[in-house]
């Protein structure tokens, strides 16, 4: 049965923001931290903590001068992480990177997503960058929800993107780890940066992410099934 830890509601788990101030958060000199949803606002005489915490996105936003690191509970299995990314600009680059503590550089992220340079999605496959035969095109301003469905024990991951609006299309099945850090066996931040070389005023911003500790997930197609749909 999967287990989910979502972004919003009472359990206040995933990633920690729904107890974190922005300061909590580890974020280098000049980044651009943002949280919107505020848990400890007060509430109104008819508010629950959970309507307070779900009124708005919980969200954090990077650009080009360092990584913005956000904790989430430890994984050392099977799990599932979904995020909903907006570039500000065409052609940026700015990645969302799934790592074991604070980041130093690009080579501790194990499993990446990213806007390219070239206005395309696509993800890690160990020394390089891949992304589908059909090219998946992004556009400044749109929300893209990113699908992660990672195996630890394999160092491994899927990647699926759905743009606003749209269905969800595969970046890359059956990925590797990037190879300097396939050594993780545990996973518990996940890190947004944009390169330096892309434009000062590009932003990446990232919202709503949820993790789903769950070992019944298909990792071959990409389709999920609660344990009660497959007997």
């Amino acid at each position: 049965m999967r287990r989910s830890f979502a972004a919003f509601g009472p359990s206040a788990l995933v990633l920690a923001l729904c107890c974190c101030s922005p300061a909590a958060l580890d974020t280098d000199a000049g980044v651009d931290a943002e949280i919107w949803a505020d848990a400890d606002a007060e509430l109104d005489a008819t508010d629950t903590e959970s309507d307070a915490v779900a009124r708005e996105p919980i969200c954090s936003t990077s650009w080009t001068t360092g990584f913005v690191t956000l904790p989430m509970p430890p994984q050392t299995e099977r799990f599932q992480v979904t995020i909903d990314a907006t570039p500000t600009h065409d052609g940026m680059d700015g990645v969302a990177g799934l790592c074991l503590g604070v980041p130093g550089s690009y080579d501790d992220l194990a499993v990446i997503v990213r806007f390219n340079d070239a206005g395309e999605i696509d993800a890690r496959d160990g020394d390089e960058y891949q992304g589908p035969d059909a090219p998946i095109r992004y556009r400044g301003g749109v929300t893209y929800r990113f699908r992660l469905d990672v195996d630890m024990a394999q160092r491994t991951y899927s990647a699926f993107v759905t743009a606003e609006g749209g269905t969800e299309q595969t970046i890359g099945v059956g990925l590797a780890f990037r190879t300097s850090a396939e050594h993780l066996a545990t996973l518990d931040a996940v890190a947004l940066m944009v390169n330096p070389s892309t434009s000062e005023e590009a932003r990446h911003r990232v919202c709503n992410v949820q993790v789903n500790p769950d070992e019944e997930t298909d990792f071959e197609d990409g389709d999920t099934e609660d344990e009660e749909e497959r007997s």
